[in-house]
């Protein structure tokens, strides 16, 4: 595991049938400042709202702060615990 607060492995999400992201993998270090930018349409609110726990991905894993996410898993309570 990497030192990563935030870490996206492979995220894919799709709406009504329609890829909106796909193969998505990002890393963010504590103390690290990232801009998402791109054009209208192109998933920045999307991968946001993953990253916030609003959506769940299609596909792959996100892991915020060590704690394990993804489309299938609830985590754990020590990890909803250092969510906080």
């Amino acid at each position: 595991m990497s030192d990563a607060m935030v870490e996206l492995h492979s995220i894919s999400k799709s709406f009504d049938g329609m890829k909106v992201l796909g193969d998505i993998s990002l890393a963010v270090a504590d103390g690290e400042f990232v801009s998402i930018v791109g054009p209208s349409g192109s998933g920045k609110s999307t991968v946001l709202r993953l990253l916030t726990q609003a959506l769940r991905p299609d596909a792959g894993t996100m892991l915020l702060r060590a704690c394990r996410w993804n489309r299938r898993r609830i985590p754990s309570p020590s990890c909803r615990n250092a969510m906080r």
